[in-house]
């Protein structure tokens, strides 16, 4: 490996490792430990959190104030164990560390649970519009292909006759997938709907006053 490539090498991983760093010097020596729980609380971040942040701040000679930090922490969880932070989390397929206390973690994973759900079913039916989506542009350029080539006649164009005939039978497939998967998206359109009626009936009893979003439904 030459040498420019090793110094490349190097100074990409020392910004990774720089990244993996909990907290600033800055952000160490200013010695908000109380204010950085409460960030870490809202953020969902276990109490193990404060083991990054003891590594980050040991280069400077700092020690994270526990008792400060935890206060925080315990402050900042109080926004974050809830049913409506619980369903946004779960609605964005974000994930969850058991950050929250035994009393209020079953209403946070309620409103997960619920969240996560309603993005499954999202999940489906894009994944399916994605796989049409594909077939019908790899079905364009099958077809931009086959018109563009012409082969020559008799031994020389043998191979390229069997190529087009290959081409012609990947459309006659893709061509099939497409009809099978329109039927699985009414499938999906409907088990959204479903999906959707029912959290949004299951929110609406549970968190009271809690909307959501038409970006989330």
């Amino acid at each position: 490996m030459s040498t420019l490539r090793v110094l490349s090498a190097t100074f990409v991983l020392s910004v990774l490792l720089a990244g993996c760093a909990s907290l600033s010097k800055d952000e160490c020596t200013a010695g908000d430990w109380k204010g950085i729980g409460v960030q870490d609380g809202m953020a969902g971040k276990p109490a193990s959190r404060i083991e990054d942040h003891r590594k980050a701040c040991s280069k400077y000679g700092v020690s994270p104030d526990l008792a400060s930090y935890q206060a925080g922490r315990s402050i900042g969880l109080k926004s974050y164990c809830t049913i409506p932070s619980g369903f946004q989390q779960g609605r964005m397929g974000r994930s969850y560390s058991d950050a929250c206390p035994s009393a209020t973690a079953p209403a946070f994973q309620k409103g997960y649970s619920l969240g996560f759900e309603l993005r499954n079913a999202h999940g489906k039916l894009d994944d399916v519009e994605s796989r049409i989506s594909y077939a019908e542009n790899r079905i364009d350029d099958l077809r931009y292909e086959i018109a563009s080539t012409s082969c020559a006649s008799g031994k020389e164009g043998k191979n390229c006759r069997r190529v087009l005939r290959d081409k012609r039978d990947e459309i006659r497939d893709l061509r099939s997938d497409v009809t099978f998967a329109r039927l699985e998206i009414l499938q999906a359109q409907a088990n959204l709907e479903l999906v959707r009626e029912r959290v949004i009936s299951e929110m609406s009893y549970i968190a009271p006053g809690f909307v959501i979003e038409a970006q989330y439904q």
